[in-house]
């Protein structure tokens, strides 16, 4: 499980994302508008507020970054290992993010680990494990890492992929 620092981290610094990066956020903030979140649940009733969370894990403001991980992945989309029927779109909205060249981010073990938190119900949730498999080579990528927490995250989500490959 994962939890909040008792102690926010004053992070109020913007990322220097590249143009590549600012280009594909564009691309996945549009794709992130075409799902009917209203017609979905999380933990807390209606996913409607989901685009704004997904969104901060765009924005390069470790803030806003840290409250769309802490407040919405562990929280809302994926509570105590429990998942909802936004979850497996959450999944995709991540996968996106973590593919794409130039996000860093000191919450990544935290935001890969929503991933691996979602893979407790994926064995009988087609759709949901379905959304985490499409992350394999995103999640060989991540075996580089300079961070152990993400590598050992990375690992165990290849090793789930590998568990349900045809």
């Amino acid at each position: 499980m994962f939890k909040r620092p008792l102690m926010r981290q004053s992070r109020q610094i913007n990322l220097p994302y590249s143009t590549e990066f600012k280009m594909v956020k564009e691309m996945a903030l549009s794709i992130i508008q075409t799902i009917p979140w209203h017609e979905l649940e999380c933990a807390y009733g209606s996913a409607k507020d989901a685009p704004e969370h997904l969104e901060h894990l765009y924005s390069g403001n470790e803030e806003e970054i840290e409250d769309a991980v802490y407040d919405f992945l562990h929280s809302s989309a994926c509570h105590q290992y429990s998942t909802y029927s936004c979850t497996p779109y959450v999944v995709r909205c991540v996968i996106n993010l973590l593919n794409t060249n130039g996000f860093e981010s000191h919450l990544l073990h935290e935001i890969i680990g929503f991933i691996q938190a979602c893979t407790h119900n994926a064995s009988d949730l087609k759709e949901l494990r379905n959304e985490i498999i499409t992350g394999k080579e995103c999640y060989i990528k991540y075996l580089k890492h300079t961070d152990i927490r993400v590598i050992e995250i990375a690992k165990d989500l290849v090793q789930f992929c590998s568990k349900y490959e045809c």
